[in-house]
């Protein structure tokens, strides 16, 4: 299926983070009863079969776990490109944790860069750690980026800022675009505005990402299979920047790609 969506959107490559259901468990309000078996060992399996296509990323870190960093380098080993971390993916952690300092360490010392999500800051989900508001939570990971320059950190879904809707101007877009400015080591990306919210309102947000930090610094993404996973959904979210009025062919280029491949340090080509 992804496959086939990536053909259909001109899409050459994609990332594919390995979730396990523990990592997904409080979107289902704990019913793992729809998760099926898929495991770590389907994204090694994928990435095998696609390796041209399909860039695996390592997800499902438990920091209660003290041997973890044994498995992710097992994994890194074996072909994954990168580290990817939802917080609070765990009752009770936050990005300051000092169980995940072996982790950012080893990001360094491998130049591997991590995606880093926040959907669960808010107070209300079962994993909260119930941080005052989004600005106190976006200062835990300050102390994270401004630690670690040399690591190239993606924080996904525009910050989760406004994370469930929210109308323009986005009361707390300004606040995540001041935490970017902030660190020169961290970019954004687009994923999931098509099913979170529609025109005008998702250019809106595209367009002040764009305004405030450059293109430089904005990446198209989807979070497939989230959503619509059809090839005509992701053909019309690549449409959607291609055929943004406010950017220009360059702009588009670097959104749609190079500031992928500076990312994951492929060639741009």
């Amino acid at each position: 299926m992804l496959l086939g969506a990536m053909d259909a959107a001109g899409v050459h490559k994609a990332i594919i983070t390995s979730y396990e259901g523990k990592d997904i468990l409080p979107d289902l309000k704990g019913d793992a009863s729809a998760l099926g078996d898929t495991c770590v060992e389907d994204y090694y399996a994928a990435h095998c079969a696609y390796p041209e296509r399909l860039i695996w990323f390592i997800d499902s870190i438990d920091p209660a776990d003290n041997n973890y960093l044994s498995t992710v380098e097992r994994d890194l080993d074996r072909g994954a490109q990168g580290i990817g971390e939802w917080f609070p993916a765990f009752v009770g952690t936050l990005p300051n944790d000092p169980r995940y300092e072996r982790l950012y360490d080893l990001c360094r010392e491998r130049q591997l860069p991590m995606i880093i999500a926040f959907e669960h800051w808010r107070p209300g989900w079962d994993t909260c750690t119930c941080v005052e508001d989004y600005a106190t939570f976006l200062e835990t990971f300050a102390e994270v980026a401004e630690s670690y320059p040399d690591v190239k950190f993606l924080v996904t879904h525009w910050g989760c800022c406004c994370w469930g809707g929210a109308d323009p101007p986005f009361p707390l877009l300004p606040t995540f675009i001041g935490l970017m400015k902030r660190y020169d080591n961290l970019l954004t990306d687009i994923a999931a505005h098509q099913f979170l919210f529609r025109p005008p309102t998702s250019s809106a947000l595209l367009e002040q990402l764009v305004e405030h930090l450059g293109a430089d610094r904005v990446l198209y993404a989807t979070d497939w299979p989230w959503g619509d996973p059809s090839p005509k959904a992701m053909a019309a979210n690549v449409a959607f920047v291609k055929n943004a009025p406010f950017l220009d062919e360059d702009q588009k280029a670097r959104i749609l790609g190079l500031n992928a491949c500076r990312f994951l340090g492929l060639q741009e080509d």
